[in-house]
């Protein structure tokens, strides 16, 4: 029996919203784990990835 799969979905922009969440229900409606990947609001900066702790 195959590990059960877990998908990372994110969302990047508006256009990308309705296709992503037809998406969502199509991988929860097999049994899909779904983890997500939350993005900055609009008008946020993420700071860059410190180097350091890679």
């Amino acid at each position: 029996m195959p590990a059960p799969l877990t998908v990372t979905l994110a969302f990047t922009g508006a256009s990308g919203s309705p296709r992503g969440l037809r998406l969502l229900e199509c991988l929860l409606a097999a049994g899909t784990g779904v983890a997500h990947a939350p993005g900055p609001r609009q008008g946020e900066r993420r700071p860059p990835p410190d180097a350091s702790k890679a």
